[in-house]
Parts: structure tokens; sequence; C-alpha cells
């Protein structure tokens, strides 16, 4: 009989493929975005995979899985900017960055290359396959009792805010973890289950700005700018530093606050 890694592995077999097909059928940024997280999650069981064995056996699988998650995250980069710009009312800057061609076109490059993405992601699925099904069903809960303890100690000293993003990839890939040792309806039961996860929503978030505030940062190192296009942007900033110290606070209002603690699972 199956193990629940082996049908967790399975189902995100599944809906990786489904995903491809909704963004393909659609083009919607929900779409995009419900295959990015698929993706991340099969990179969780990757990372997994990377723990027990050789390098070698694996190394492909990464490879491939990387391009693809690469190619959709450049999408939806663009797709975030343009949500924070209609959201903060700079239509005028949307405009002089021609943000709805360059997505328009982004999406089409993307759309063209879905057969291929199925391709690379069946060479993935025939070396992680294998894998899965060798691996011993102790293996997944030693990885996820490992993660926790890391949480856990990390979060009982001051993580720097350069370390956040790296925190918030280690959190859902605990969170991944706990579904392939339990069924989905137990993780509620994880009492530092709910914590963590409004932890990695509010580290998700502040992230979101950072990726925008690299991308204005590398407009303004460009020569020549556009003087238009300066003030604008100059505007933009100012808004996006406040968004950013709002987040940052909810952050570390989170990483302070007294959390459960559990000695079970």
């Amino acid at each position: 009989m199956a193990s629940p890694f082996q049908k967790y592995y399975a189902l995100r077999v599944k809906n990786l493929f489904n995903n491809l097909y909704e963004v393909e059928l659609t083009s919607s940024h929900t779409a995009l975005h419900d295959l990015r997280i698929e993706l991340k999650k099969f990179r969780t069981i990757i990372h997994f995979l990377k723990t027990v064995y050789p390098k070698h056996r694996i190394k492909k699988a990464i490879k491939l899985i990387e391009s693809i998650f690469d190619e959709a995250g450049t999408l939806r980069e663009m797709q975030l900017l343009q949500q924070w710009l209609q959201q903060s009312k700079m239509p005028e800057l949307e405009t002089i960055l021609g943000l709805e061609g360059s997505i328009i076109y982004a999406q089409h490059i993307f759309l063209q290359h879905i057969p291929k993405h199925k391709h690379t992601l069946q060479k993935v699925i025939d070396v992680c396959g294998p894998l899965v099904e060798e691996t011993n069903a102790l293996l997944p809960e030693q990885y996820m009792q490992k993660l926790k303890v890391e949480l856990l100690e990390q979060l009982r000293k001051n993580i720097a805010i350069e370390e956040w993003h790296d925190y918030r990839k280690k959190i859902k890939r605990w969170m991944n973890a706990i579904r392939w040792v339990n069924s989905e309806s137990d993780e509620m039961e994880e009492v530092n289950f709910a914590y963590f996860n409004h932890l990695q929503e509010a580290i998700g978030n502040w992230h979101d700005l950072i990726i925008i505030e690299d991308y204005f940062a590398a407009i303004q190192a460009q020569k020549n700018i556009d003087k238009d296009l300066q003030q604008h942007l100059s505007a933009a900033q100012l808004v996006l530093y406040s968004n950013l110290q709002q987040r940052e606070k909810q952050v570390r209002h989170l990483l302070q606050q007294q959390m459960p603690v559990s000695t079970g699972k």
C-alpha cells in the first residue's frame, strides 16, 4: 500500500499537469499563481529527496524544475508589480513602464513553452518517481521533525531581516512535510501550525514588496533615465517605502509574539 508521502507525490504530479492545462486554457493570474504554488510544493519534495539520495541521482530533476519555476516567476513578478501599481493608483507609471504589453508578451512566451514544460515535467517525474518509491516511510517523518526543531531553534534567536525569506522557505517545507506524514486535516492539530502559517504569510507579503523595490532600483540604475519616469518613480518609491515599513513591522510583531510550544509531532 502507498505511504502518505507517495500519495502526496502522486497528487502533486496530477495537480502540476492540471495547473499547466489551466494556464494554457485561461492565461489567468490565478492559474499562474496556483501553478507556482504547486511547483514550490514539488520543489520541497525534491529538497527532501536531495537529503536522502546521492546528488547525482537528483541533480537533473533540480535543474529541470527550476527552469519552469524561473520562467513562471518572471511573469508572476511583473503581475505583482502591476497589482501594486493599480492598488496604489499609479496608472501613469504603469503606462510609462509599458507593463501591460510586457505581461501580454511574457504570457504569450510562457504559453508557447507549455508543451516544452510538460515534456520537462515528465523528465522530472522519470527521475523522482523511482526515488519516491524507494523511500522508506520513516524518512519523511524524520525530515518533518528535523525541520520543526530547526524552526524553533532559529525562532529563539534574533532572526535577521536578511534571513526572513530563507526562513519562510523552511516554514513552507515543514508545512508541506506535515502532509506527507498525516492527512491534510491533521495540520491544524499541530499546535504551532497557525502561528507559523501567519508568520510565513506576513514574510511573503513583505517579500513581494522587496521584489518591487529591486525592480525600481534596477530602473533607477539605468543611465539617461527619462525625467517623467524619474518623477513618477520617485513618488512610487515613497509609497513603497511606507508599505514596506508597515509589512516589516507586522513580521517583527509576529517574531516577538509568545508562540505556543508543542512537544508532539
